[in-house]
């Protein structure tokens, strides 16, 4: 804390109004709930940016950005051809459900 208070006075007296537990990476619990997930998502990021880790951090944000708003757009066009407004499959699910529960 000495050091950001003689680097940015703001910045100390920011990080100093807020319990240490909020953002001090010592307190943060290392341990993973759920590895498997962690590494299937960082693994299936890293395959989708490959190309693209080695540029500059803005050229390397703004090609992720339209990348994800490619798929984003994607999913949507494919949604929107959907009879009603939820996945054909869940609306079957919750009509099985609903003849069950009578």
């Amino acid at each position: 804390m000495k050091t950001i208070k003689v680097l940015n006075a703001k910045a100390h007296d920011h990080w100093a109004s807020e319990p240490i537990e909020h953002w001090a990476r010592y307190t943060f619990d290392l341990d993973l709930k759920c590895p498997d997930n962690t590494i299937d998502f960082v693994e299936s990021f890293n395959g989708k940016i490959e190309r693209y880790m080695y540029k500059p951090m803005c050229t390397l944000l703004e090609e992720v950005k339209k990348k994800f708003m490619k798929m984003i757009y994607k999913r949507f066009e494919i949604a929107s051809e959907w009879p009603g407004k939820v996945h054909p499959r869940v609306k079957s699910l919750l009509v099985t459900a609903k003849k069950e529960s009578q």
